[in-house]
């Protein structure tokens, strides 16, 4: 009997979580998800634009969202360095 209650209890506690989480998605996303910012991208890219990224995300990041290089570029430096808010980023040919 004590276990049959002790299950019914892990049971409810489990579908009450599940249920919280469920109504607060958008709160648990903003706890785990890092925060979106946007940046634009033009020049040698295949799809240039504004695009939304997350916070940490990288030149290279961008670049892959925009579709690629239209043409190699001589040098790949400064792909690793992080893109900041509002940023505004052109390539050259």
């Amino acid at each position: 009997m004590k276990t049959t209650i002790r299950i019914f209890g892990i049971l409810v506690l489990f579908l009450s979580i599940g249920f919280l989480l469920r109504r607060n998605r958008d709160f648990v996303r903003g706890v785990f998800e890092p925060d979106r910012i946007s940046a634009a991208i033009r020049g040698n890219v295949q799809k240039p634009g504004v695009y939304r990224l997350k916070q940490g995300d990288t030149l290279k990041d961008l670049v892959e969202i925009a579709g690629g290089l239209k043409k190699p570029a001589q040098t790949a430096q400064g792909l690793d360095r992080e893109i900041l808010d509002g940023q505004v980023i052109e390539l050259k040919e």
